[in-house]
């Protein structure tokens, strides 16, 4: 896809991948300094049509400590969305190459994590999918929650632990392990196992 036009983006470079698609770095075709992410989910048939009336939903997320929605559509029969590009560090990187944060740094976390929740909370948006690679440290020191909302998409999906400790497993509150349905109190939990764990 490197060199492709996906909605107003121009792709530049395949930057990641998970068990629910590929991620892309883009620019607008009008101005190179102008970046975003693209991802590229895998899914069936019926997650492309939960997929059109979600992503208007996550679009409406505006603050200061999600990851912006720019927008999102169909492209060789598989849904993406486009973010915002936030350049710096997740958190599972840091961790991965030894850089654990002190208290401090992860109580301002935790605290900017709580008032994104809150704002996504309120607008019928749980996360559902809280981890180290989720959380973007920008070049401010500002956090940015990531995906917000994206698992959903996938239903009870839990994938396995593996041999990555970092993994979504890890997180994940009692009752999404159960294959039961997540409320509020699930994201507020995984956040309380993510906070301990990079402390």
């Amino acid at each position: 896809m490197i060199g492709e036009k996906v909605g107003d983006w121009l792709i530049d470079a395949e930057i990641g991948s998970d068990h629910r698609g590929r991620l892309f770095r883009a620019h607008a075709p009008d101005d190179a300094s102008r970046l975003a992410t693209i991802k590229v989910l895998v899914g069936n048939p019926e997650l492309l049509e939960l997929f059109r009336g979600r992503v208007n939903l996550l679009r409406k997320l505006a603050h200061p400590h999600l990851v912006a929605y720019l927008g999102g559509g169909i492209v060789h029969d598989q849904p993406y969305y486009v973010c915002e590009s936030v350049e710096g560090p997740d958190y599972q990187t840091l961790l991965r190459d030894g850089k654990r944060p002190n208290w401090p740094e992860v109580l301002a976390a935790a605290l900017q994590m709580i008032s994104a929740l809150r704002h996504a909370h309120h607008r019928s948006v749980l996360h559902g999918d809280l981890k180290p690679a989720n959380l973007l440290v920008n070049g401010t020191g500002t956090v940015k929650l990531a995906e917000c909302g994206i698992a959903r998409l996938f239903g009870a999906e839990v994938p396995p632990l593996g041999d990555n400790p970092l993994a979504s497993a890890a997180f994940i509150s009692p009752e999404q392990a159960a294959g039961k349905t997540p409320t509020k109190r699930s994201d507020f939990y995984s956040l309380g196992c993510l906070t301990s764990t990079v402390s």
